[in-house]
């Protein structure tokens, strides 16, 4: 439930930036940040890029403001304690004043809230407590010195608690020079912050589990089977770059690709060739199989990875083998490093996954699943197939292994039928709450168009060959 908000206290932000020759605020787009699991939502300055990333087991939404080095990371937590909103703060503000150097205040009792509370590196340049589109949020600011020596560090929080024991946290990194500049866009994009109630929240999840359940009761073997004869038995490739301002490929930076295809088959086709003698009854059980190669480059470094996923038509069981290797772009034949090799099975509820790293132990890790809407890794993958071949537009929510996390997550799919004006189908994707969407595109004919990335990046169709070609122009390992 919503807590009530105290008085608004010290200098708002507006006079600060005033102060600064700050003249306006920036005008907000419409690209829209969430974070799904709280049901937050906030829109994006003009000119803000977004980015994601996994730190400490959570996913990290990363907003870069233009010409400014400040950068902005919103995440939630959840409380392993009980606490109140100003307790939260205090909390923070504790936390970074202590490490530049002792804070002189009592940690058995609250921060004042106001400014000058500090130590001899940092100190609380203002904090105050506001409603926020009808939500309580403390929203302050701390400068502190820099380690190195260097310009002084400024930083910017904005904290929320949707419920009883989870903060949902902006904060803004900057330099103290660049504050007065990246404040305005900081502030834009905080008071423009909107919570959904957590229990309507909640119900819509259940919902759409249950929609995620009864569209997979309504398949048939021979709905996947179309599927997947529809796709053909060659390989799709699919380019994966970060388009240029001038719209040319030549300028465009490659990021990777992959190859995908389907098939209907054996248990045993995840295995190469020469491991298949002698299989026992248990690798001929036939089933739905998808199989993908890629080759990602990330700096000097290009990951390939060779995967493979099964599963039963009663969907009861599956497996995959995931193949990782890193190589060096600037000697591609060169033996790889850094080899991981991933199984992983399941039998029912029960899932198991073993990794190794080279040569080092196996790790083992068995995921709980609990509740309907589990979903197969290889119908993640055939899922939006399987949804326009059935003609089944909606919401949807399924939970499935996240590699991201090693444990089953919720995911959500969302798929929007052709329409007299637009021609194409459109599916959205989260592999979870805190997962940035993926906005894919298909053609009438089911084929893929185009599918985007909440960092612009993007993944399209290409000829394999043209995309060879492509790699060979701009001097990229393809061998």
């Amino acid at each position: 439930m919503r807590k009530s908000s105290r008085g608004v206290l010290v200098l708002g932000w507006l006079s600060v930036c005033l102060a600064a020759g700050v003249s306006a605020q920036p005008v907000l787009s419409d690209v829209v940040v969430a974070r799904p699991s709280v049901g937050l939502t906030a829109l994006l300055p003009e000119g803000a890029t977004r980015s994601s990333f996994q730190m400490a087991g959570r996913g990290v939404d990363k907003i870069t403001f233009p010409d400014m080095a400040a950068i902005v990371n919103l995440t939630e937590v959840s409380l392993t304690e009980a606490k109140t909103l100003p307790e939260v703060a205090d909390s923070i503000v504790r936390e970074l004043l202590s490490s530049v150097s002792a804070l002189d205040v009592d940690p058995n009792k609250p921060l004042e809230n106001t400014p000058g509370i500090g130590n001899a590196k940092g100190r609380l340049l203002s904090r105050e407590m506001r409603e926020i589109n009808g939500w309580p949020a403390e929203v302050f600011y701390l400068q502190l010195a820099s380690v190195g020596g260097g310009e002084d560090a400024a930083y910017g929080y904005a904290v929320f608690m949707p419920t009883g024991n989870t903060v949902a946290r902006f904060e803004l990194q900057t330099t103290a020079g660049d504050l007065a500049r990246a404040k305005p866009y900081f502030e834009a994009m905080v008071n423009s912050t909107r919570i959904e109630d957590p229990d309507l929240a909640a119900a819509q999840r259940a919902l759409g589990v249950e929609s995620g359940v009864a569209f997979f009761r309504s398949l048939t073997p021979e709905d996947v089977e179309a599927v997947i004869k529809r796709m053909g038995d060659d390989w799709h490739a699919e380019r994966f770059y970060q388009p240029s301002e001038t719209g040319s490929d030549r300028d465009a930076v490659e990021l990777g690709y992959r190859l995908t295809r389907y098939a209907v088959g054996k248990l045993e086709d995840l295995k190469e060739p020469s491991e298949r003698r002698g299989s026992s009854p248990e690798d001929r059980q036939k089933g739905y199989l998808v199989f993908q190669k890629a080759r990602i480059l990330n700096g000097d470094q290009m990951i390939d990875v060779d995967a493979g996923y099964f599963v039963t038509p009663d969907r009861s069981q599956e497996s995959w083998t995931i193949r990782q290797a890193v190589r060096s772009v600037k000697a591609p034949k060169a033996p790889a490093t850094g080899v991981v090799v991933e199984t992983g099975v399941r039998n029912r509820s029960d899932l198991t996954i073993s990794r190794v790293a080279g040569g080092g132990p196996v790790q083992t890790i068995r995921p709980a699943i609990e509740g309907s809407g589990y979903i197969s890794r290889a119908e993640v993958l055939l899922l939006p197939y399987l949804l326009m071949h059935k003609d089944a537009p909606g919401e949807y929510r399924f939970y499935g292994f996240n590699q991201s996390f090693d444990r089953v997550a919720m995911r959500e799919d969302a798929v929007e039928a052709p329409t007299a004006e637009r021609n194409n189908w459109r599916y959205t994707s989260r592999a979870s709450d805190s997962s940035p969407a993926q906005v894919a595109t298909f053609d009438s004919k089911m084929a893929l168009v185009r599918a985007e990335r909440a960092d612009e990046q993007v993944w399209e169709p290409m000829s394999l060959r043209t995309l060879l070609d492509l790699w060979k122009q701009k001097g990229l390992p393809v061998n």
